[in-house]
């Protein structure tokens, strides 16, 4: 790296300072001097001493990880950039590192983590969004089936192909520990298939949930978290998925002759109003139906369907296709918001959870709770993350 004079002149003062106050945090900008400069070395001395005395101070760990990564002691850098971001779980720029950093080391899947992070801080960061794409492609090419040269590489490919099914085979039957293990098996030699990563991590979900023991119930904190979702404990990402894409309206595919059984809700719909008239029709939820905001989010390129429901499950807006399927995707809304924020509260992160973004092998979902409301979005696994939360906040605006 080039060193000009303005570098030495920075480098010069800044010592100066140091050497006559040893205590000073002065060493910081000297490192980065040092730095910026391509003296390495020296920034990393720099960085490590003044460590000694002030171990906390989380801009000399930023230099230090920046210095480690240029000298391509990548271990060494992550676990500077954990530490900052360990300390403070909002600094974008050391998840934004760790994601350069990962992406030296060919670690796609780690990248993409600390890119949805950062996006999740900033969805306006439109490096990031580069970053996140060209990492997700990566992934791909990296995990596509490959032509194998030699016979050896057929069979071994079939082998892992035929673990896999025995592995499903185990989690289908409630074996999780057998399944574990074939899982672990294949991502041993084959450390970035991301879907077998995200499999294994759901079934060690399950393997932790079954074997503690059950506590008694808590009283339910609103309507919303009643205790009827309360007791379910073997939901995963794909599980919520799952029943997400169950909701999203098809294409009809041709008019039926006899629509006749079509009308018959309407009765029932009339004879409800006696038992709650007062929760019938509200001008405000007649409204929101109609939100430009919403209307455009539907419209959103990658979002397979949204819902925006009340605390109490009742659903002011949707284009799912089925009420059956609106309900049970409600009462799922319902216990990720409990139980996710019993896990904050329990980490020391506060007592409610404003938003939750779910990364699935078949897409995104995101729930965002507004007020007495919560938005639903459910999305592809190619949405343009930027986009679609800029369309969300729109949503939000308007709410508020």
């Amino acid at each position: 790296m080039a060193k000009d004079d303005s570098g030495f002149a920075e480098i010069e003062e800044y010592s100066k300072k140091l050497n006559s106050n040893p205590e000073s945090l002065v060493f910081v900008p000297l490192a980065e001097a040092y730095r910026k400069s391509g003296m390495l070395d020296e920034a990393i001395e720099t960085c490590l001493k003044g460590l000694q005395l002030h171990p906390s101070y989380m801009s000399a760990r930023m230099v230090l990880g920046r210095a480690y990564m240029e000298k391509k002691m990548y271990e060494e850098a992550e676990t500077e950039f954990r530490k900052v971001a360990s300390a403070d779980v909002n600094n974008i720029m050391a998840h934004s590192l760790l994601g350069q950093n990962y992406m030296k080391q060919n670690k796609f899947a780690d990248a993409i983590k600390e890119y949805q992070k950062v996006l999740t801080l900033n969805p306006d960061d439109m490096t990031a969004q580069q970053m996140l794409n060209k990492a997700l492609e990566l992934a791909r090419q990296t995990n596509a089936p490959r032509v194998p040269a030699e016979t050896d590489k057929t069979a071994a490919d079939n082998d892992r192909k035929k673990t896999i099914s025995r592995a499903e085979a185990f989690s289908q039957q409630g074996d999780i520990e057998n399944a574990i293990k074939l899982y672990q098996m294949i991502l041993d030699a084959d450390p970035e298939n991301l879907v077998v990563r995200q499999r294994l991590k759901d079934l060690e979900v399950r393997k932790a949930k079954a074997s503690a023991p059950r506590k008694a119930p808590e009283r339910a904190k609103s309507d919303m978290f009643s205790a009827n979702y309360r007791d379910n404990d073997k939901i995963t990402s794909d599980d919520i998925l799952s029943v997400m894409k169950d909701t999203v309206p098809r294409i009809p595919s041709a008019p039926k002759t006899a629509p006749a059984p079509e009308p018959k809700p309407a009765p029932k719909a009339e004879a409800k109003p006696s038992v709650k008239a007062p929760e019938a029709a509200k001008v405000a939820d007649a409204e929101l139906v109609n939100l430009p905001a919403l209307t455009k989010l539907k419209q959103t390129e990658g979002i397979l369907g949204i819902m925006l429901m009340d605390i109490h499950g009742k659903v002011l807006s949707s284009t799912l296709k089925a009420k059956a399927a609106t309900a049970e995707l409600t009462n799922t809304v319902s216990l990720i918001f409990s139980k996710t924020e019993k896990s904050v509260q329990v980490m020391d992160y506060g007592t409610q959870v404003n938003q939750i973004l779910i990364t699935g092998e078949k897409g995104q979902i995101i729930f965002s709770k507004i007020g007495s409301k919560i938005l639903v979005v459910m999305a592809d696994e190619n949405i343009n993350l930027g986009k679609m939360r800029l369309a969300m906040s729109e949503v939000v605006k308007a709410l508020r």
